[in-house]
């Protein structure tokens, strides 16, 4: 180390605090700034197969439901009028919703209720959903990317009045729609 008059000592060799006693931090920042770009990127490009879906189709009125794959229940949404709910085994609110959507499961003047979760149909969380709530409705399995951008911003549970593959109405967890309701948009 040597000394140049009254200033600080000046270091010929890098040390823990980077070259010549210069601080490592505009390194370790260009370096972080680095890898959350590529782990952007990289993340994003998982969604572009999928992007012009995602744009063009979301849970709301007059959007023809199109590409969802259902595991566990066999049925054709693209024909018939269905009641579906986007849930989570795991959601609080989605549990406190089964009495209601069992109501309205078993009432012959509504459509078929169907349950739409990303949880694989042997999940533990899904065996302890129906272990403890019975549902009297079927639960199918979607992809991610589906569950995703049919809740995306809304959250769940969502239910949504389905009619040959069109959406006719949605309603969100806070304003479910009570059993007469759905009777008289149903027109039963």
């Amino acid at each position: 180390m040597r000394l140049s008059g009254e200033a600080a000592p000046v270091v010929d060799r890098p040390n823990w605090w980077g070259a010549g006693g210069a601080p490592v931090w505009p390194l370790t920042s260009r370096m972080v700034l680095g890898s959350l770009v590529v782990g952007l990127a990289v993340g994003g490009v998982r969604f572009f197969p999928e992007l012009e879906r995602i744009s063009q189709s979301d849970l709301k009125s007059g959007v023809r439901l199109s590409g969802l794959a259902l595991k566990g229940v066999d049925v054709d949404l693209m024909q018939g009028e269905y009641l579906i709910e986007l849930f989570s085994p795991t959601c609080v609110h989605c549990k406190n919703a089964v009495p209601k959507m069992n109501v309205s499961a078993q009432d012959p003047q509504l459509p078929r209720l169907i349950a739409l979760t990303s949880f694989a149909q042997d999940a533990p969380q899904v065996i302890d959903f129906k272990k403890q709530l019975q549902p009297r409705f079927d639960i199918a399995t979607i992809s991610q990317t589906d569950f995703r951008r049919l809740t995306f911003g809304h959250g769940f549970p969502r239910l949504a009045y389905i009619a040959d593959g069109v959406v006719q109405q949605v309603w969100e967890s806070n304003y479910m729609p009570t059993q007469a309701r759905l009777r008289k948009i149903m027109g039963s």
